[in-house]
């Protein structure tokens, strides 16, 4: 069972494999999280903030950063984000109704 909230400007996600439970925090954004997408696996997740400019792809075990995906100049909310079941392919859709697709690159 993975799942994942938005506290501030902090990614979290909770995850119980096993009947053994864990949490993760990680500092990812300069304004609030608005949208979360956790990979199947849940070794990655992608996080975007309230103006929409920038994805964060997120190493849940190494708790860091591994790369910000740029989706443009223009802030607009981003509700539908997605990550594979390996986390290699990121897709979102902003309010404006622009798709963007994403490699997020080779995922530990």
């Amino acid at each position: 069972v993975v799942a994942a909230t938005t506290q501030s400007r902090n990614v979290s996600v909770a995850r119980n494999e096993l009947y053994q439970a864990t949490e993760t925090m990680v500092s990812a954004h300069n304004s609030n999280v608005h949208t979360i997408a956790v990979a199947s696996g849940a070794r990655v997740a992608v996080s975007v903030s309230g103006g929409g400019t920038a994805i964060k792809v997120i190493d849940l075990e190494r708790k860091c950063v591994l790369r910000q995906l740029s989706r443009g100049t223009t802030t607009n909310m981003v509700p539908t984000l997605s990550l594979s079941a390996d986390g290699a392919l990121c897709v979102c859709v902003s309010e404006s109704g622009t798709l963007h697709c994403y490699w997020t690159g080779d995922v530990p």
